[in-house]
């Protein structure tokens, strides 16, 4: 769809309100495919990174470049967590309850 926008061209007798409307909508295509190439480079960038201070670590199922950094700099001192409980509160996945009246059941943070 961006390639299609980026491709988009003016009538021969538009009027300067539709030119300016196709101009932007040109430059704002061009833009997000430029910034869709540099997340890209990136997010590579960030794997190279991860896989050198932790190896093995993103070929855990489920866990990107993105995730896998979180997971290191959320872990990156002795004492940052003092259990698995601690660790799982602070990435959000800690269980917690959630129960009314004769149903006991918990969900995540």
């Amino acid at each position: 769809m961006l390639t299609r926008l980026t491709r988009r061209r003016l009538p021969p007798e538009a009027p300067c309100v539709d030119t300016v409307r196709i101009t932007e909508i040109r430059r704002l295509a061009h833009a997000l495919r430029q910034s869709r190439r540099e997340l890209a480079a990136n997010r590579a960038r960030l794997g190279e990174i991860v896989t050198e201070l932790a190896p093995g670590l993103i070929d855990q199922p489920g866990l990107g470049s993105v995730a896998a950094a979180q997971v290191i700099v959320s872990f990156s001192h002795p004492g940052r967590c003092r259990s698995d409980a601690a660790f799982a509160k602070l990435a959000g996945t800690s269980p917690i309850e959630a129960s009314s009246g004769q149903t006991t059941r918990h969900r995540l943070m």
